[in-house]
């Protein structure tokens, strides 16, 4: 079951909300998750999504020693306290709202199925201010991006070109989400086809190009032979 819808605070009237439920518990990614996820008749879980996010100040990813197999310190900054200057609650006021809508439609099931008890965030968790702190300590993510992103060239923090081409390093391209200046929306599956369509063009024209180069320099080759014969 899934439910796209605005939140209060939504720009333009887009969807800004993407719930997701069944018959499970999941509360999130951990080692061995799938093992423990599964069908669960008796229990109702909703997931929430916050697309388009508002969010002006990206994430980290920080080398912590110059050893590859090292771990990096990954930080995603969710709901930081530097975002979205004029309206920096946004994400945490949608999110929230997507929370309580997930409520109503579980309160409003009637017997024989309902009522049901909630178990997270809990009833204990009313007030607006506690409902968002509680989605600060356990929001995720699982689909991170823009951390090598294309751009022109006179930004700094453009690590690819147009062409999928890393900067300063010869025969290295990336071709990923992380590709992406910004998060693409929701999930970034389709995107992600798309980006990889155009590399596979881009990679095959410089594929031709490369070859004709090389047809044309065996050439000049032979003829620079046959002109010293």
């Amino acid at each position: 079951m899934a439910v796209k819808k605005k939140s209060k605070v939504s720009e333009d009237g887009e969807l800004d909300l993407f719930l997701f439920g069944g018959a499970k518990t999941f509360p999130g990614y951990f080692p061995g998750y799938s093992k423990v996820l599964g069908g669960a008749l008796n229990k109702f879980c909703w997931n929430l999504i916050k697309t388009h996010p508002r969010r002006s100040q990206a994430g980290s990813v920080t080398l912590c020693s110059a050893d590859p197999r090292d771990l990096p310190e990954v930080n995603f900054r969710f709901f930081s306290e530097h975002d979205n200057q004029d309206r920096p609650d946004d994400d945490l006021t949608a999110i929230a709202d997507g929370v309580e809508f997930a409520r109503s439609i579980l309160k409003s099931i009637p017997e024989p199925i309902g009522p049901m008890v909630e178990e997270f965030p809990g009833t204990s968790i009313e007030r607006v201010d506690a409902l968002k702190q509680d989605i600060k300590d356990k929001a995720f993510s699982h689909h991170a991006t823009s951390t090598c992103h294309i751009g022109a060239d006179g930004d700094p923090m453009a690590c690819l070109d147009s062409r999928f081409r890393v900067r300063g390093v010869e025969s290295l391209r990336v071709v990923d989400a992380s590709v992406f200046p910004h998060v693409p929306g929701a999930f970034p599956a389709l995107p992600v086809y798309m980006i990889s369509e155009k590399a596979t063009d881009v990679i095959l024209e410089d594929i031709e190009l490369d070859l004709d180069d090389a047809v044309l320099g065996e050439a000049l080759e032979d003829m620079v032979l046959e002109n010293s014969d």
